[in-house]
């Protein structure tokens, strides 16, 4: 054994024993002895979004994870290539992708004391070949002293005056792939004179073909320096950075490529370092304790729930390069559907003048075979004449049997060929089957038709919905006929408090209409089962934890109402009041919507944080707005379904053994998972099956929420008054919902109960009056007429088979002159001055969220989210329209405002 490795120490990596590939552990041998953990090296998660596009490494003690040495974080500047616009056509219209440009700095963040240690980039005068100079404070710890004026002055480390050593890494030759570190020779004497000659170089530090770190102790004695431990921590992180960053691949170090930096175990990094006592709070005198983990600047490599870094120019590249992607995309389907109409439309002209020309051919025919008939006749009538018979009993009938076989048989051969009179008579019994029986026989033609030919055909009412008029034509037509009207030759609206009753309380089907519009991942969930069976399956399992009770008593609804009300929520607001900045109340609502649902549905750890990543939001938004207008097919595996499946998959892990010590759980992915494994489904149809309904409910959730609270606020914003009197009611609660900025943590006592707000009458009225007159869905809910001996009876109309579609609506419900008076204006105190039977009516016509079993699962957990944030924002604010052009309900399912926005200010009070 040599010298050398006698008074040297050693360090290298080995794969971490919580087999995270992106960790390591650095194990120590001095002196030649057995290697013994000394650190843990830690690098971000690659697959996090806040790991993209930077570099990140931590120096961690390896026993206590909570001691952290010194971190490192690059964010690289980035150069945009240049190409041609014939290039860039050729890209799809995409410029290139931003290419990231090497730093020639980066900055070593110490703790204890906390310092930041520069490492500069150069090249030696001499040899042409790379080097990194850094400076330490020859002083790095206070003094003790009693003096109260001492105490109040800088760190040695901050200060300026404070001497300073020079280290420099130089590469040992242009050929060799080893590099040294050195200690700058003094050219000072200790008079402050200037030396004739530099005292040489001191080498403390051999790094040896990338792989291995050796520290040489006899020469760090000689550095005259209070802080050799961090001495040790700046030549390891600076090792590794020049290894990974600056003779690495820089795609692949900052992490631009999909595909994750991995360390590998078959190179196993040697470093070395002089062994030093491990610092622990308990070990130090309180000048020099290391600060709590909450006092560390908010530089942190590792993050286990990132949510995406804030757009730099490769994020935006990719939200450009996705936008025009899909936008190409559209653009194809439209071609794709021009081509098509337009082919369609040549085949139907060409087989309309086929079907012409046969007719013609078919009328000669015809009128040939009527003379050759008429002279029959003719020719039996003079010998009937002649020969008179008198008719036999019966005839009638036989010549009606003899009509039907003739029609049976006309079914059975080609129509060209048949005579005139079998030609008339299936004319007569086509004419009869969709004509006369639809209009005039069937039970339905007794009710009033929406046209003259919805009787017959289904046309009238389909080019309504594609128009997007539906829910204002059934209104207008229900104000004209009455309750009940005819849609089609197979469909009825129905407008009455008792009709509600006999469709959706008396359990009629689901309309297959559910199953081509709400599948996600192809898969159907409980808003697309048909049959009550498999409904109420589904439905035991999960209807509990959104009933009234549990939610008013479950601490997970509490904690998550404390995180995004008092510390997200709020202080967006509270930074506009102060900034005088109006606020897009829809936007931001829609956020707070997802975020509430996503955080009980999945755990608070792993839902959306829409509330504070703007940019990102804004773009999901996006392409919310054109995938969710797809058919399941299309949309099958997109951004959404994947977005939602990534959720899922975070709060399957949370589940495991190691389960998080923060945050809330899953417990409705957790029910639901349970129940589609109860139901014997294999591994795969189970994670469909799941993300089935976990995406059904957020995106419900999130919609109901924004559409009803930005209605709210439009119609409170143009009453002071009425805001002054819910404030007033507001500051009954113990303890009102204030904005407390200096909160920290969960102060879930700076809440009142569930129970309290919901008791508050004068805010519920506003809420239901809001949800009376602007429903988040105000669309026909369809169902399906069973098919019972003697047919169904519905508002007096009898015998109506099975197999109609009835349906009732919300927007044509809710304006029932006769249980709403003026239904048209907002009227919240009709829920608090109406008297017994006027309020049960009220209730009864109330349909904005369904009615029966099939009604929807999460309106108690929508109704208390709601009252949250509005309670949050008129105990604190007035709020006043800055901009509210079309605030018009769009005629569709989930009814938005039509300018998909409210701007709103905001004061504090």
């Amino acid at each position: 054994m040599s010298t050398t490795r006698l008074i040297s120490t050693a360090f290298y990596l080995r794969p971490s024993s919580d087999n995270i590939k992106y960790h390591a552990s650095v194990l120590c041998s001095q002196y030649g002895s057995e290697a013994a953990p000394a650190y843990s090296l830690r690098h971000p998660d690659p697959a996090s979004p806040g790991s993209k596009n930077r570099y990140a490494v931590a120096l961690y003690d390896s026993y206590n994870p909570d001691i952290l040495y010194g971190e490192v974080l690059l964010v690289p500047q980035w150069t945009q290539p240049s190409l041609s616009q014939e290039e860039i056509r050729r890209n799809g219209g995409v410029p290139p992708a931003p290419q990231p440009v090497l730093p020639t700095s980066f900055i070593i963040q110490l703790y204890n004391p906390d310092q930041q240690v520069v490492v500069q980039q150069g090249i030696s005068k001499w040899s042409a070949t790379p080097q990194w100079v850094f400076e330490m404070p020859q002083q790095s710890f206070r003094q003790p002293s009693v003096s109260s004026i001492d105490r109040t002055q800088s760190d040695p480390t901050a200060s300026e005056t404070t001497p300073k050593l020079r280290f420099k890494w130089k590469k040992d030759g242009k050929l060799s792939k080893d590099y040294v570190c050195s200690l700058s020779g003094k050219n000072t004497n200790p008079d402050g004179s200037k030396r004739k000659n530099n005292e040489p170089d001191i080498t403390v530090s051999i790094f040896k073909h990338l792989k291995e770190i050796t520290m040489y102790e006899p020469n760090l004695s000689r550095v005259e320096m209070e802080d050799p431990k961090g001495l040790e921590v700046v030549i390891l992180l600076s090792a590794i950075v020049i290894r990974e960053v600056y003779n690495g691949h820089m795609r692949e170090t900052f992490n631009v490529s999909d595909v994750p930096r991995r360390l590998s175990n078959e190179q196993p990094l040697r470093k070395s370092s002089a062994d030093r006592t491990h610092r622990h709070r308990n070990d130090l005198p309180p000048s020099q304790a290391p600060p709590l983990p909450s006092q560390r600047p908010p530089l942190h490599v590792e993050t286990q729930h990132s949510r995406p870094p804030p757009t730099d120019p490769r994020s935006q590249w990719e939200i450009d390069a996705e936008t025009a992607r899909l936008k190409k995309q559209v653009e194809k389907e439209e071609r794709e559907r021009r081509r098509a109409e337009h082919a369609e439309t040549k085949r139907v002209k060409k087989m309309l003048e086929d079907e012409e020309r046969r007719a013609r051919q078919k009328h000669l025919e015809i009128d040939r075979e009527t003379e050759r008939l008429k002279r029959e006749f003719e020719k039996e009538q003079r010998q009937a004449q002649r020969n008179p018979k008198p008719p036999l009993p019966g005839s009638a009938c036989a010549e009606l049997l003899a009509i039907c076989n003739t029609i049976r048989l006309s079914a059975e051969m080609n129509v060209e060929h048949l005579p005139f009179h079998t030609l008339f008579v299936g004319f007569l019994a086509v004419v009869y089957k969709y004509i006369i029986e639809p209009a005039f026989i069937s039970p339905l033609a007794k009710i009033p038709s929406a046209s003259f030919l919805s009787s017959i055909s289904s046309q009238w009412i389909s080019r309504k919905r594609q128009a997007k008029q539906e829910t204002r034509t059934i209104y207008s037509l229900h104000q004209k006929h009455g309750s009940v009207v005819r849609l089609g030759p197979n469909e009825i609206s129905v407008n009455s408090l008792d009709g509600l009753r006999t469709i959706y309380h008396g359990e009629f089907e689901k309309h297959s209409w559910y199953s081509k519009m709400f599948v996600n991942y192809e898969i159907r969930n409980t808003m697309t089962s048909l049959d009550r069976n498999s409904h109420s399956v589904s439905k035991r399992w999960i209807a509990n934890i959104y009933s009234k009770s549990y939610l008013h008593d479950s601490s997970d609804m509490r904690t998550i109402t404390d995180d995004l009300i008092y510390h997200k929520f709020l202080p967006i607001i509270d930074l506009a009041a102060r900034n005088s900045r109006p606020i897009d109340i829809f936007d931001l609502t829609q956020a707070l919507g997802m975020d509430f649902t996503t955080a009980y549905l999945f755990g608070s750890e792993n839902g959306s944080t829409f509330m504070q990543d703007v940019d990102y939001r804004r773009h999901w938004f996006a392409q919310y707005a054109v995938l969710v207008n797809q058919s399941p097919e299309k949309r099958a595996n997109g951004l959404l379904e994947q977005w939602c499946m990534s959720m899922c998959q975070a709060a399957q892990l949370s589940m495991g053994p190691e389960k998080p010590t923060v945050g809330t759980p899953p417990v409705p992915y957790s029910r639901r998972l349970r129940c589609v494994q109860m139901n014997g489904a294999d591994a795969g149809q189970t994670t469909k099956l799941v993300a089935s309904e976990m995406l059904d409910l957020t995106v419900a959730g999130h919609e109901t929420l924004a559409i009803t609270l930005t209605y709210l606020m439009y119609e409170m914003s143009q009453r002071p008054l009425l805001q002054k009197q819910l404030r007033e009611e507001l500051l009954t609660l113990d303890p009102p919902v204030r904005c407390r900025l200096d909160i920290s943590g969960n102060d879930e006592e700076a809440l009142p109960t569930p129970r309290a707000l919901d008791a508050l009458p004068f805010l519920d009225a506003l809420l239901q009056e809001t949800l009376r007159l602007y429903p988040a869905v105000p669309a026909p809910l369809p169902r399906v007429t069973p098919d019972v001996p003697g047919g169904t009876t519905i508002e007096g109309y009898a015998n109506i088979p099975g197999g109609v579609r009835v349906s009732s609506n919300a927007y044509s419900m809710h304006r029932l002159e006769d249980v709403f008076p003026e239904p048209e204006v907002w009227l919240p105190e009709r829920w608090l001055t109406a008297d017994q039977k006027g309020l049960e009516q009220m209730r009864r016509a109330f349909f904005t969220f369904g009615a029966g079993g099939r009604s929807c699962l999460g309106r108690n957990f929508a109704m208390q989210a709601m009252k949250w944030a509005v309670a949050a924002v008129y105990t604190n604010y007035v709020t006043s329209i800055a901009e509210d052009s079309d605030m018009e309900q769009a005629d569709v399912f989930t009814a938005r405002p039509v300018g998909n926005k409210l701007v709103l200010r905001f004061e504090a009070v």
